[in-house]
């Protein structure tokens, strides 16, 4: 139990940007968790470790954690834990610049997390794939994953993630030459970006006015 409370503390530190204490966290559950039998826990906490060290550009210790949760998640049947294991898999090949082996991998993610209805996973998934063909220079087709995200979202309710998408195209508008576009897409979802990553989105629309010399709308953006 303590273990568990542990990993699940760890998840609020990444959620908030406190990677490296969240990693450390987990890194202490699994040491708790592996003196009982390998269970859902561990797996979880296995997978969650990955994510995180990948996401903190520690590659080289993100990927044991990941293989053994892989490992266990198709032993004990837990598909949730198998897909967003694979997730940061491709996450942590698109960082490496293996784009075709991520995009590979997380399209077969993606369509596994739609197959078992795993919504969450599904807009996890479905997101990294569109980084990746973004990362491939391939920005419409990277704007199609983005849309299909956002139906998705929209069809769970789940505001901050439809914001987070939204937000995440505008640089695939942008490369596309869909400036306009791109402008009233930033301006419908500015009251909406609560969180840091469509914040940071935002950003693309002051770079429009920039390149048109618009620097009042630019400071404002």
């Amino acid at each position: 139990a303590a273990a568990r409370a542990i990993a699940a503390l760890a998840e609020v530190h990444s959620a908030e940007g406190r990677l490296d204490e969240g990693g450390d966290r987990l890194e202490q559950a699994i040491a708790q968790l592996e003196h009982a039998a390998p269970g859902p826990d561990l797996a979880m906490a296995l997978a969650q470790l990955g994510r995180i060290r990948a996401l903190s550009g520690r590659g080289a210790e993100a990927a044991e954690p990941l293989d053994r949760a892989l490992g266990l998640a198709e032993r004990l049947q837990l598909p949730e834990v198998f897909i967003e294991a694979l997730c940061s898999k491709g996450v942590l090949l698109n960082l490496q610049g293996r784009l075709a082996e991520a995009r590979d991998l997380l399209e077969a993610a993606a369509a596994r997390a739609h197959m078992e209805q795993l919504h969450a996973s599904a807009l996890r998934a479905e997101n990294n794939l569109g980084v990746v063909l973004e990362a491939s220079d391939l920005y419409a087709e990277a704007l199609e994953s983005l849309d299909r995200s956002v139906a998705l979202a929209r069809r769970r309710g789940d505001r901050r993630w439809e914001s987070a998408l939204n937000t995440g195209s505008l640089i695939e508008l942008i490369m596309l030459g869909r400036w306009d576009e791109a402008l009233r897409l930033a301006a419908e979802e500015k009251p909406h970006a609560t969180v840091e990553f469509s914040r940071i989105g935002l950003v693309w629309a002051a770079v429009i006015h920039c390149e048109r010399g618009e620097l009042a709308p630019a400071r404002g953006a």
